[in-house]
């Protein structure tokens, strides 16, 4: 009863803070069936007759032992969210206390003073409930966590008795219950971002013109398709990740991998939005529209209060518009720092808590080097981690993830979810797979609001900048995947390589697939093609 009025509060905390019940289902627990065995030895013991307790002796222990230990290994498993630590902290205290009163919980003797539970006593004495019993002398042992404390707090609810680990069961349920409701759905977030807090503009330079004409096979700007995103399809230059089956973060390997090619996709359901019937313009005036669009003028560095600096340490283009995006921050934690330039960067830049993280110490000692040479370790911090463990929980306004690949990123996301879910962006810069990267961060409650493209030594990197919310403009076909829309919106002027890139790519995936006649490989050439045809259409835009 007590739980269920704990829970109860934490579901109407949890609505107050204009959470929802589906936000309990995104809290990515573990082993909850444990939960449900343990309920049911708890059954068990108040449904058996008193005599079966008489005949086995042992029956009371070892029930105790199935309704305590599943809960403890439970609170174990998840023990990455305080909350149920602090539950977990409860059941250790009740199962220690019981365990070491020959399996019964000690109840105060003043209950037999209560009129209002003098039925309950009298089962207890009776031995009608096997699992209590009544203090008396001073046999008992550590009395102070037995169900002595008085709780009545309304008047509906019957006087008893609970113990101080009711007391931290019962609150961290409550707050488990109100922050997952609270926090694990898109567009809620537990700093306060969702419907009563309008959503972060797009930077002015990515902005489209208000006259301008839709993106070639897009919805018209500002109103959303009727087309639900299809998120089936990853990308097409590195198969599904396998998050549960790598580690959540590894260096960059040596060698880039080779592309290969995704599942199939259904182009039916892959293909883009399409107007309604009344407002559907032919393709030939839209194409045209297109071509006479002007250029939206690319300047990324242009904010206001923007002043270039003479900073002693020297990135590569591709670090530094990672750079440019972060330097504004107040914290920046920084996830396979390797060298640790970026994290020296930021900190002479202004950023006064930077922390560099990578799980090799090797690594991480070069950084330990460049701070200790630049005399930055009042704003550094540097730490052996594998992905973000050792992160804590919203302690890093921006997190970057550089020069990983794409699945190593998704898992290391995947695994400290919490964490970036209570940061306030997310600089992602995937080595490939970024149509994974994104789908992922669509998929988990995240929206895009930022993209920049970076070239270093021939080679065009896409830079995905995230916050927490709804997308309203979902990845709807494998093309947005690849390729941002944000990207098209202010005709990056690196938009042409990077999709004479993917061209390239792709003429090589199909040129290796051509003998082979199965449907499978036949429904990913005309993916394939599809896909290519859109890069050209695009590359005809930008060159009208």
């Amino acid at each position: 009863m007590i739980l269920l009025l704990f829970f109860l509060l934490g579901l109407l905390i949890g609505f107050l803070r204009g959470g929802r019940l589906i936000g309990l289902i995104r809290m990515n627990i573990r082993w909850i069936g444990l939960v449900i065995v343990s309920f049911a030895a708890e059954r068990a013991i108040a449904w058996l007759p008193a005599a079966a307790f008489g005949a086995l002796p042992l029956l009371l222990a070892a029930l105790q032992l199935a309704r305590f230990l599943p809960l403890l290994l439970f609170a174990a498993l998840n023990v990455r969210n305080w909350r149920i630590g602090l539950a977990g902290a409860g059941v250790a205290a009740n199962f220690i206390v019981i365990a070491l009163n020959a399996w019964q919980m000690p109840i105060s003797a003043e209950a037999a003073r209560i009129p209002e539970i003098a039925g309950i006593v009298a089962q207890i004495e009776a031995g009608g409930m096997p699992e209590y019993m009544l203090m008396g002398g001073s046999g008992i042992k550590l009395a102070f966590l037995a169900d002595i404390i008085p709780f009545k707090i309304l008047p509906f609810i019957p006087f008893t008795y609970i113990s101080a680990g009711d007391i931290l069961l019962g609150l961290g349920v409550l707050l488990t219950v109100q922050q997952g409701m609270a926090e694990f759905i898109r567009g809620k977030h537990e700093r306060g971002r969702g419907e009563g807090r309008p959503a972060e503009p797009l930077p002015d330079e990515y902005a489209p013109p208000p006259d301008a004409p839709a993106l070639p096979g897009e919805p018209v700007w500002g109103k959303l398709s009727d087309t639900k995103p299809v998120r089936k399809q990853e990308s097409i230059f590195m198969p599904p990740p396998e998050w549960k089956q790598e580690s959540a973060f590894a260096p960059p390997p040596e060698k880039e991998p080779e592309p290969t090619l995704a599942p199939p996709v259904d182009m039916k359901k892959e293909t883009a939005p399409v107007p309604p019937p009344d407002k559907r313009p032919e393709p030939k005036r839209d194409l045209a529209m297109l071509k006479t669009a002007p250029a939206a003028q690319y300047e990324p560095d242009a904010e206001p209060g923007y002043s270039p600096r003479r900073i002693p340490v020297k990135l590569s283009p591709r670090l530094e518009t990672i750079a440019r995006m972060a330097e504004r921050s107040s914290s920046v934690a920084d996830v396979g720092c390797d060298h640790g330039k970026l994290a020296a960067w930021l900190a002479l830049a202004g950023v006064p808590d930077v922390i560099a993280m990578d799980v090799s110490a090797k690594s991480l000692s070069k950084t330990k080097r460049l701070v200790a040479e630049l005399d930055i370790r009042q704003s550094v911090q540097t730490r052996v981690s594998d992905g973000l463990k050792k992160l804590r929980y919203g302690e890093a306004e921006t997190i970057v993830m550089a020069g990983m690949g794409g699945p190593t990123i998704c898992g290391i996301l995947e695994e400290g979810r919490e964490k970036a879910l209570a940061a306030e962006k997310l600089l992602l810069q995937p080595m490939n797979a970024v149509g994974t990267v994104r789908k992922w961060l669509v998929d988990n409650g995240f929206r895009i609001s930022d993209e920049r493209l970076a070239e270093e030594e021939g080679r065009i990197y896409q830079i995905l900048a995230a916050v927490p919310g709804d997308d309203p403009y979902p990845p709807m076909s494998l093309f947005d995947l690849e390729v941002g829309r944000l990207l098209m919106e202010c005709r990056h002027p690196l938009l042409g390589k990077l999709l004479n890139n993917k061209i390239e790519t792709i003429g090589t995936i199909l040129s290796e697939i051509a003998d082979n006649a199965t449907p499978k490989a036949q429904a990913r050439r005309e993916e394939l093609i599809a896909l290519r045809q859109r890069c050209q259409e695009v590359l005809e835009w930008l060159a009208g």
